[in-house]
C-alpha cells in the first residue's frame, strides 16, 4: 500500500463554501476536497478519484450517509471543468445535523486495506480498459463503482435506476463533457443566512480542526481553517508547482439559468463584454488596493468576478467601491445591440433568434420577481437592494444574482 500512497495525488485542503441565494432563500454549504495537479489519471494515481468518494461513501461511513439522506437530503451530481459537485439539497432544513454528520465522517476518516486495494484494482482496470479515453475511466470509477453501489445501494451492473428523475446515463454524459481536474464538493442547501451559519459552524469547526486519522496523515495532510472570507489560498501554477499566497478574495457570482448548450456561448460573450465594460473599467480607481484576477465563465452557467485584496485594511473600502459601481451601472438597449453586433461579427453566425427568446423569457421572469424584494445578506454589508443589480444586463439574467464567498483553505 505504500506504493499506492506515494502515487496518489495529494489532496491540498478542505474548504467550506457558502452560497446565499435570495431567490430560493437558501444557503448552500460546501465541504470541499482540493486535489493538486491532476494530470496523471493512469494507473495507481487514478484511484484518487475513487478515494475521494470512499471518504464519504465507504462502507464504514455508509450508516452516517444513510442518516444524512434520512434527514430529507436529495443528491445531485454536477461536473464542470475544474470542479466536481455532489449537491445535497436539505429539504427539511436540518443543516446543523447534516453538517455535524459530515464533519464526523471527515474527523473519523479511515480506509480499510480492503477498500484501498479495491480502489487500486478499479483504477488499474479502468485505466487499461479506457487507455485512450481517460474521461471514461473517471466516469466508471466514480459513478458506477462508488456512487451507484455505495450510495444507492445497487450493483453498478444491475438494473439502471434514476436519481431525482435523472437517469444514470445522463450523469455519465455530464462527466464526459465537463470533468477536467479536481475539486470535490459536498453541498447542502439551507434557508439560513450567511451570518447565522457562520456563527454556528464556527463553533463546530473550531472543535474539529484535526480532520484526518493519524494513519493517513501523510496521504491527506490538512486542517480545516474557518476564516469567514478573511483568507483564501490562491494557487498559482509555476513549473507544475502550486505556490500558495495568502489573499483575501471577494467573489461575486452571477447565475445564468435556462441557457442551453447552443445559447451558452452567446450568454458568455454578451455578459463578459458587459462586465468588462461596465464594471472592470470602473475599478481602476481602486486598482492600487486590489487585483481583479479574472472574469470567468464556467460551463454550468455561472460568471465569477474574482478580486484579490492584498491589503487587509482596504477590504471594506474595496468592497464598498465594488458594490457602489455595480449598483450604479447603467445599461441601455444601445449597449446590448452594440455587443450583439460585435459578437455576430466575431463569431460569424446569427444569434438573434435564440437571444431574443432568452430576453423574452427574462423579461417575463423579471416582471414576476419585481413583486418581491431581493436582498443580499453579507457579513460586512448586510443588506443590498438587488433591483439595480438585476438591471446589470438588461434582463438577460433569468435568475437574480447570488453571492458566493469562498472560505479559505490552508495546507
Amino acid at each position: 500500500m505504500q506504493v499506492l500512497k506515494s502515487k496518489i495525488i495529494q489532496i491540498q485542503g478542505i474548504k467550506i463554501i457558502f452560497i446565499n441565494n435570495p431567490v430560493f432563500t437558501s444557503t448552500t454549504l460546501g465541504l470541499t476536497l482540493k486535489i493538486g495537479s491532476a494530470n496523471d489519471f493512469k494507473g495507481k494515481s487514478g484511484c484518487i478519484f475513487i478515494l475521494m468518494h470512499l471518504i464519504f461513501f465507504s462502507y464504514s461511513n455508509k450508516s452516517r450517509m444513510d442518516e444524512i439522506i434520512a434527514c430529507g437530503v436529495k443528491i445531485k451530481y454536477k461536473i464542470e471543468k475544474e470542479y466536481s459537485y455532489i449537491f445535497f439539497e436539505d429539504t427539511f432544513h436540518n443543516y446543523k445535523k447534516i453538517m455535524s454528520l459530515l464533519l464526523e465522517i471527515v474527523n473519523n476518516l479511515d480506509f480499510s486495506e480492503e477498500e484501498l486495494e479495491e480502489a487500486k484494482k478499479m483504477a488499474e482496470y479502468y485505466s487499461k480498459k479506457h487507455n485512450e479515453n481517460i474521461e471514461n475511466f473517471i466516469i466508471h470509477s466514480i459513478c458506477e463503482n462508488i456512487f451507484t453501489r455505495q450510495v444507492i445501494g445497487k450493483s453498478p451492473y444491475g438494473k439502471e435506476k434514476t436519481i431525482n428523475n435523472i437517469k444514470k446515463q445522463d450523469i455519465l454524459d455530464y462527466y464526459k463533457k465537463y470533468f477536467h481536474k479536481g475539486n470535490y464538493y459536498l453541498l447542502i442547501s439551507t434557508p439560513y443566512s450567511y451570518k447565522e451559519i457562520t456563527s454556528d459552524l464556527e463553533n463546530i469547526i473550531n472543535k474539529n480542526t484535526q480532520i484526518l486519522s493519524n494513519s493517513y496523515k501523510e496521504l491527506l495532510n490538512t486542517n480545516i481553517l474557518f476564516t469567514a472570507f478573511k483568507k483564501y489560498i490562491y494557487h498559482k501554477k509555476e513549473k507544475n508547482i502550486y505556490k500558495h499566497t495568502k489573499l483575501t478574495t471577494l467573489c461575486l457570482t452571477f447565475p445564468i439559468s435556462g441557457a442551453r448548450e447552443y445559447q451558452q456561448h452567446i450568454y458568455h460573450e454578451i455578459i463578459k463584454e458587459l462586465l468588462q465594460e461596465k464594471i472592470y473599467t470602473k475599478l481602476i480607481a481602486i486598482k492600487n488596493n486590489l487585483t481583479v484576477n479574472y472574469i470567468k465563465y464556467n460551463s454550468i452557467g455561472f460568471f465569477y468576478i474574482y478580486i484579490n485584496i492584498y491589503d487587509k485594511s482596504k477590504i471594506l473600502d474595496c468592497y464598498n467601491e465594488l458594490i457602489y459601481q455595480i449598483q450604479n451601472i447603467s445599461i441601455n438597449n444601445t449597449d446590448i445591440e452594440n455587443i450583439k453586433n460585435k459578437i455576430i461579427q466575431n463569431n460569424n453566425y446569427i444569434i438573434n433568434n435564440s437571444l431574443n427568446t432568452a430576453i423574452d423569457t427574462s423579461n417575463h421572469m423579471l416582471n414576476v420577481r419585481k413583486t418581491k424584494k431581493y436582498l443580499f445578506d453579507y457579513e460586512i454589508i448586510r443588506i443590498i437592494n438587488c433591483d439595480s443589480i438585476l438591471s446589470l444586463i438588461n434582463n438577460i439574467f433569468v435568475n437574480s444574482p447570488i453571492s458566493k464567498f469562498i472560505i479559505g483553505t490552508k495546507k
